[in-house]
C-alpha cells in the first residue's frame, strides 16, 4: 500500500462508540495492493439458515470474550478463527495511540 494512502487513512479519526454501545463487534479491515488496484477483504457468513447472520457479507470479526484484553485482540483473534489469517503488527496501519496496544499482542 502506498505511503500516501496510509497517511490519508492514519489521519482519519474513527468514532469510538464502545462506551455508548453495550454490544458491538470488533472487526479487521483488510486492504491489499496498490491504491490504483486496492482490494478490500470481506467474508461471507455461513449460509446455514439457523445462523443469525446467514449469508451476510462482512469484515472478519466478532464479539469480545472474557479472555480478550482489548478490542484489537478481538479483531486479531476473530480474523484468525474465521479466515486463518494471522495479522502481524508490522503489517498494520495504526495511529500512535494504538502502537503500544499492538506491541502487547
Amino acid at each position: 500500500m502506498s505511503s500516501e494512502l496510509a497517511q490519508i487513512l492514519l489521519k482519519t479519526r474513527p468514532n469510538d462508540l464502545s462506551r455508548q454501545l453495550q454490544n458491538y463487534a470488533c472487526v479487521a479491515v483488510i486492504l491489499r495492493g496498490p491504491p490504483a488496484n486496492l482490494e478490500l477483504g470481506f467474508i461471507q457468513r455461513s449460509t446455514v439458515l439457523s445462523d443469525r447472520w446467514a449469508g451476510q457479507i462482512a469484515f472478519p470479526g466478532g464479539k469480545k470474550e472474557d479472555a480478550d484484553l482489548s478490542d484489537l485482540a478481538v479483531a486479531l483473534r476473530e480474523t484468525f478463527e474465521e479466515i486463518g489469517l494471522d495479522l502481524l503488527p508490522e503489517e498494520m496501519m495504526r495511529s500512535e495511540e494504538h502502537t503500544s496496544e499492538l506491541q502487547s499482542h
